[in-house]
């Protein structure tokens, strides 16, 4: 990891959860479609061959009778009962067959079949009661005594269809309670998918965080580690001091760069921070990544922390600490004030230089040539 360059770093940030959204996305989509299947099995299943019993239903449990009982009473000529007995006679077979086509569990099939039996003897009573109708045209013929000849079909009529509606029940009953059972399934598949969407998101979440942290961890590590060896070493005058940085991506390169500037070498003396970044962000920065040059301005300041700088007052002080956003106008504890005196400890006082405008520094100094005048 420690060789991938920044902006490989980033991407892979950028890439990861991209990735992941996507698993979701499919993952999902998938789910959604066991879902419509499940909706899908409850319309082509329960729906349809409700509607083909509820039509078989109709025709013999009112059609038909309707057309006895209203030819009977005067309410419908036997021409026009003929007709709503041989329609209702057509649906009740022809919806039945479609249902016969239909996938039915063992149950439903043993119904069906029972359903069949006693078909076949109602639809030979209708035909009996439609063969007595279609030669009367639009006027009743009575029997020896005076009633309507049709009225000996409107009684027993019961008997034969009672016994098919009672079953077309039970069977209608089976697909409701199918329904429910397939919408049950669907909600079961639907809380699933809720509950692993969340757990996928909440470790999303997390890897995206642990990720994102490692990335920041690996760009301000190095910048830190660098910062505080700088420091060490105009604080202490200690010119061994190694930082240690083992990336080698756009960071790391300027890290090793300013860490050489400002280590001591056989062929010549170290320089100070100051020197080192003027010269990082001069002679050399076409060696590097503008932004990264930019970053690391603002983690280090132009005068880095530990520097000695001459204010244009003539004090004498010591970088104590960096404002990104005011690289050149850091916070200072006095070390010689304008008026010659010395303070030794840290006793001096500290003073920042972005809140006391009429302060700034005229020149930064090597530590070597403050111990060599004291």
């Amino acid at each position: 990891m420690n060789n991938l360059s920044v902006g490989q770093r980033l991407a892979i940030l950028v890439a990861l959860p991209l990735a992941i959204i996507l698993v979701i996305v499919v993952s999902s989509l998938s789910s959604f479609a066991k879902i419509n299947a499940g909706v899908g099995v409850i319309y082509d299943a329960r729906v349809v061959p409700l509607t083909e019993l509820k039509k078989v239903n109709d025709a013999y449990g009112i059609d038909m009778v309707t057309a006895i009982n209203k030819a009977t009473i005067g309410m419908m000529t036997p021409a026009e009962a003929y007709e709503l007995l041989t329609q209702a006679e057509r649906q009740a077979r022809e919806n039945l067959a479609a249902y016969q086509k239909l996938p039915l569990s063992p149950e439903e099939r043993k119904l069906v079949d029972e359903i069949a039996t006693h078909t076949d003897k109602a639809l030979r009573r209708v035909s009996a009661a439609a063969n007595l109708l279609q030669p009367l045209g639009d006027s009743m013929a009575l029997n020896d005594n005076g009633d309507p000849v049709i009225m000996e079909y409107n009684g027993d009529l019961y008997e034969y269809i009672d016994p098919i509606t009672s079953r077309l029940q039970k069977l209608i009953d089976m697909q409701l309670d199918g329904a429910k059972q397939e919408r049950v399934a669907a909600q079961k598949i639907y809380d699933t998918v809720f509950m692993a969407f969340i757990a996928v998101a909440v470790v999303a979440a997390a890897v995206m965080v642990l990720f994102g942290g490692w990335v920041a961890r690996s760009i301000s590590r190095p910048l830190s580690a660098l910062r505080n060896a700088i420091e060490s070493t105009e604080r202490n005058r200690d010119l061994t001091v190694r930082v240690g940085i083992d990336q080698n991506d756009e960071i790391g390169s300027v890290a090793h760069a300013f860490e050489a500037m400002v280590s001591q070498k056989p062929y010549r003396n170290s320089m100070i921070g100051y020197a080192a970044m003027k010269n990082l962000l001069s002679d050399n920065s076409r060696r590097f990544d503008p932004d990264v040059l930019k970053a690391f301005v603002r983690s280090m300041g132009i005068y880095p922390i530990g520097s000695i700088v001459v204010l244009n007052n003539a004090a004498i002080a010591r970088v104590v600490d960096t404002h990104a956003d005011a690289p050149l106008r850091p916070r200072l504890k006095i070390i010689v004030d304008e008026f010659g005196k010395h303070f030794k400890d840290d006793s001096g006082d500290t003073i920042d230089l972005l809140a006391e405008k009429s302060l700034f520094i005229a020149r930064a100094v090597d530590p070597r040539e403050l111990s060599a005048s004291a």
